[in-house]
C-alpha cells in the first residue's frame, strides 16, 4: 500500500472531523480553551507556566473571539499583548469552524525582534505546550519556539489559517489580506499613520474584525493619543489599564518601581499611571524624519572604505541610564545614522576600551560627553577627540584643557541644530532601524534649557554629540532658526472617516 504524504494524511484526518457538530465551549471561548488545554507562557520569574488569565485578560480574550476592536493605553509589562496573542492562537484553530471566517491575523510591532521573537513566540509556545488533539497538531506548522520564522499556519479542508509577524515600515500593511490584527506599542512605532490607514482600509471590509491597538504613552498629540481620545469616532472601544490592573502589583511594587525613576517621576506616571507627559512644544517634527528616511536607503552598519564618521558617545553616570555609542556617516550625502550601540553600567576600563574600539572601527571625529565623568575623556586615546559639557546659555564655547579639546555646549542650542538638520533632510535617521532613537526624537522637548527631558535621552544626547561634526564650517555658534514650525496635528481630521 503506498505511503500517504503529509498533505494526504492531513486531509484524511480533516475528513474524519465533523465540522457540523455543535460547537464545544473550547471552540468559542478562548479562556475555557487555554485553561482546558494548559497552554503555557514564559514568565520572567518562573519560566514556563500554564497561562491562567487575570480578569482583565479574560475580558480581552473574549473580546478578540467576539471580533471587537479595542484601543488599549496600558502600563508596561501588564500582560495585555499576551492575552491578545493567546486569543489569536485560539482563533487560528477555531475561528473558521465557529464563525465561518478564516484566521488571517497580523502582528505588527516597532521592531522585528518584538514582532517575531516576542509576540509570535508567545503564540508558538502556547500552541506547542497545549494539550491538542493529534489531528489538530498535525495540521499546524511553524510553531517551533526555537526558530525565528515569521509565520505560523493551520490548514483545514476548508480554510488556510495563519498568523504573521511584521516590523513597522511604510508599506507593511499594503500587501496582505488581513481580517485580524494586533498593533503593538503604536506610540513608539515609526510610520504608525501609514500602518493605521492601510490596515483600516483592509479590515473595514470584514465585519466583526478583532483589531487591537496597544501601547504605553510616549508623549502627547500623536496618532495613538488621537485613537484613544476619539475611540468611538474611529469605531473602537477604549480600555485604559494602569498598573493597578495587575493583581500582583501593590503599594510596595509602586514604591520599588518609582525608585528606578528617581528624578523622573513624570516619566513613571506616563509609563504606569497613563498620565501623558505634555510636550509643550515638541522639538522635532518626526513626520519629516520619516519622510526623509523613506527617500534614502540605509547604508548598513559596516564602515565603508574612504568614508568618514562622526561618533557621539553619551556616558552613563553612576546609576544613571546606559552608555550609548552612535555613528553618523558624514561622507554620505545626506549624512545618516548608520550604527548605534547601547551598554549597561560598566567600569572605567571597559568604557575606555569600547570607546577606543569604536574610534578605530569608524575613522573620523569623536565627541564624548564629559558632563558627568571628565576622567574617562582624559583616558581615551583618540586622534580627533572633543569633550563636550552640556550647559545652559545660548553659545557653544570651544576651549582647551591640557591636551583635550573641550566645548561647553548648551543643550538647547545643540537640540536646535540637530532638529534643523533632521527636518531639512541633512541628517537621516531610519526610524524602523533605530526605534529607541526614534522615541527619543518623538518625545524631545524644546525650551527646557539644560534639563534632560523626554524618553531615551541618552540616545538623543549621543545623536546631538555626533551632529556637532555637521556644524563645522556652518559658523554655528548661536541659536539657529528652526527648520520648521510644527503645525497643529491634522491627522485626526484626515482620518476620522476611516472607521470600523
Amino acid at each position: 500500500m503506498p505511503r500517504l504524504t503529509d498533505f494526504q494524511r492531513m486531509m484524511k484526518n480533516l475528513d474524519s472531523f465533523d465540522s457540523t457538530a455543535p460547537a464545544d465551549e473550547i471552540e468559542t471561548d478562548p479562556v475555557a480553551w487555554i485553561r482546558k488545554t494548559g497552554g503555557k507562557i514564559e514568565t520572567k520569574t518562573k519560566g514556563l507556566v500554564p497561562f491562567d488569565p487575570f480578569p482583565f485578560q479574560e475580558q480581552i480574550m473574549r473580546a478578540v473571539a467576539a471580533g471587537e476592536a479595542y484601543v488599549i493605553p496600558k502600563s508596561r509589562q501588564l500582560g495585555v499583548s499576551t492575552a491578545i496573542v493567546a486569543a489569536d492562537a485560539h482563533g487560528l484553530l477555531y475561528r473558521h469552524s465557529a464563525t465561518g471566517v478564516p484566521q488571517h491575523c497580523h502582528f505588527v510591532a516597532n521592531t522585528e525582534t518584538v514582532a517575531v521573537q516576542r509576540l509570535l513566540k508567545i503564540a508558538k509556545t502556547i500552541l506547542t505546550t497545549a494539550d491538542l488533539p493529534d489531528w489538530q497538531r498535525e495540521n499546524l506548522s511553524g510553531i517551533d519556539p526555537k526558530t525565528n520564522n515569521e509565520e505560523i499556519r493551520y490548514y483545514t479542508s476548508t480554510a488556510q489559517n495563519y498568523i504573521r509577524a511584521h516590523s513597522s515600515s511604510p508599506n507593511v500593511a499594503r500587501s496582505f489580506d488581513a481580517n485580524a490584527a494586533l498593533i503593538e506599542e503604536v506610540a513608539a512605532m515609526a510610520y504608525a499613520d501609514e500602518i493605521w490607514k492601510s490596515l483600516a482600509s483592509i479590515l473595514a471590509d470584514v465585519p466583526n474584525t478583532p483589531i487591537f491597538i496597544v501601547s504605553t504613552y510616549a508623549g502627547d498629540g500623536d496618532l495613538f493619543c488621537d485613537l484613544v481620545d476619539n475611540a468611538k469616532q474611529f469605531g473602537l472601544t477604549s480600555m485604559p489599564l494602569n498598573w493597578k490592573a495587575h493583581p500582583g502589583r501593590d503599594a510596595a511594587w509602586k514604591k520599588r518601581s518609582l525608585k528606578l525613576f528617581a528624578g523622573r517621576e513624570s516619566e513613571w506616571e506616563e509609563e504606569h499611571e497613563l498620565k501623558r507627559m505634555k510636550s509643550g512644544q515638541r522639538a522635532i517634527d518626526v513626520s519629516l524624519v520619516e519622510k526623509w528616511a523613506k527617500s534614502v536607503k540605509h547604508l548598513g552598519p559596516d564602515p565603508i572604505i574612504g568614508h568618514k564618521y562622526a561618533k557621539g558617545v553619551d556616558i552613563a553616570g553612576g546609576g544613571r541610564d546606559d552608555t550609548v555609542h552612535l555613528v553618523v556617516d558624514i561622507t554620505a550625502k545626506p549624512a545618516q545614522v548608520i550604527w548605534e550601540g547601547v551598554y549597561p553600567q560598566q567600569d572605567i576600563d571597559a568604557k575606555v576600551r569600547m570607546i577606543e574600539d569604536l574610534d578605530v572601527r569608524f575613522p573620523g571625529p569623536l565627541f564624548i560627553d564629559g558632563t558627568m565623568d571628565a576622567a574617562i575623556v582624559e583616558l581615551v586615546q583618540a586622534e580627533n577627540k572633543t569633550a563636550v559639557r552640556f550647559t545652559g546659555g545660548s553659545k557653544i564655547n570651544p576651549d582647551r584643557v591640557g591636551n583635550v579639546k573641550w566645548s561647553n555646549a548648551p543643550r538647547e542650542v545643540m537640540l536646535s541644530y540637530t532638529s534643523a538638520d533632521l527636518e531639512q533632510g541633512q541628517l537621516i535617521v531610519h526610524p524602523e532601524i533605530f526605534p529607541d532613537l526614534f522615541v527619543a526624537l518623538k518625545t524631545a522637548q524644546s525650551g527646557q534649557g539644560k534639563k534632560r527631558t523626554g524618553k531615551n535621552v541618552d540616545h538623543l544626547d549621543a545623536l546631538m554629540l555626533a551632529d556637532l561634526a555637521l556644524t563645522r564650517g556652518k559658523k554655528r555658534n548661536t541659536m539657529p532658526v528652526k527648520a520648521t514650525t510644527i503645525e497643529p496635528d491634522s491627522r485626526l481630521t484626515e482620518m476620522l472617516n476611516t472607521k470600523w
